[in-house]
């Protein structure tokens, strides 16, 4: 005789329920993959710190080889002459690796601002030259501009950006709920990249003006400037790409002393 039972067993109407609020399982399942996006976005931006400085810089100058200096209007014309004695002045102190060759452009803006592009591009407005007076000044400007050059961060943001946003689209879809909810972290741990960059620039470019000048005072005009015109961001500049203000005249100021 068998000793199965003839019928099923009657299986408990709340097996499959939880017993937990709904908007608490969310939650978990929320910080989850916030925690997963997070370690991704931390592993892809320390894989392109240390395997972008590898790309031949060589590649980099393919990007833009073609790019030519626009001529510089002749108002700007005595400004521009100035930017290139303090450029090549400072690109002499520079101690850049061998096959990497700089390019200093002037940009007909009014904002104040200056930026370096791959392959060794370095532009700088008619607006920082118009704000910036003295030489030491623009010469720390233009060393934190060859400072992100020679540490290879350009290459390193685009890198990271380029896998960021891949590894972001594969994840998270079309799914715009999950985009705005998860998004911002990886964004938020991204940009501290950034920061970080911009210290190490400015570290950089102190130790190149002080190779440069013998007195290094105006400095930190650029920066001054800066801090008094906008202020301090204070607790937001986790949502920006450089460092509050604040914070950085600090330590620009400590490494000039």
């Amino acid at each position: 005789m068998s000793n199965y039972p003839s019928e099923n067993p009657q299986l408990p109407e709340d097996i499959n329920i939880s017993t937990s609020h709904p908007l608490k399982d969310f939650l978990v399942l929320l910080v989850g993959v916030g925690c997963i996006v997070g370690l991704l976005v931390l592993s892809i931006s320390l894989l392109a710190t240390y395997l972008s400085p590898l790309v031949p810089f060589s590649w980099e100058h393919q990007v833009l080889e073609s790019w030519q200096q626009p001529a510089v209007d002749e108002p700007y014309q005595q400004e521009f002459e100035r930017l290139l004695r303090v450029f090549k002045l400072v690109e002499k102190q520079s101690e850049l690796e061998t096959d990497m060759t700089l390019h200093i452009h002037h940009m007909d803006s009014e904002i104040p601002n200056a930026f370096a592009t791959l392959g060794g591009h370095i532009f700088v407005t008619q607006g920082l030259l118009s704000q910036v007076q003295s030489d030491t000044g623009l010469a720390m400007v233009i060393a934190h501009e060859i400072a992100h050059v020679k540490h290879r961060h350009p290459i390193q943001a685009l890198s990271r950006g380029v896998l960021i946003q891949l590894v972001m689209a594969v994840i998270l879809g079309d799914n715009g709920m999950a985009n705005s909810l998860i998004s911002p972290s990886g964004t938020m741990l991204a940009l501290k990249f950034n920061r970080d960059m911009e210290y190490q620039a400015d570290e950089t470019a102190v130790a190149i003006i002080k190779r440069s000048f013998e007195t290094l005072d105006g400095a930190d005009e650029f920066f001054r400037i800066a801090l008094e015109e906008h202020g301090s961001s204070g607790w937001s500049d986790v949502f920006q790409t450089h460092p509050d203000m604040a914070a950085r005249l600090v330590r620009i100021r400590q490494a000039l002393k």
